[in-house]
């Protein structure tokens, strides 16, 4: 059995690491992130990968059209995984 949480998205990543630290020491095994406007869940994960060590990271659902840029309206869907790549 695993054990994942969430955590609040509303927090700075300095805090949100310190929880995933804790999380993660405590036996936590997958956290998952949550996105709302004007937070940005694929930051967050990065900055907690660079934090932790063995919890798995997860996102919840992500505005595709959020990370778009202006000049390509016909390629939105393409940027997600431009910040995908990102990540690993």
């Amino acid at each position: 059995m695993r054990i994942s949480t969430s955590l609040n998205y509303a927090t700075d990543p300095q805090t949100a690491a310190t929880q995933a630290r804790e999380l993660e020491a405590a036996g936590v095994d997958r956290i998952w992130i949550p996105e709302a406007y004007g937070f940005d869940a694929v930051s967050l994960l990065g900055y907690l990968a660079a934090s932790t060590s063995t919890v798995e990271l997860g996102s919840g659902i992500l505005n595709t059209y959020s990370r778009t840029r202006p000049s390509w309206p016909r390629r939105r869907p393409a940027w997600m995984p431009c910040r995908m790549v990102g990540l690993s």
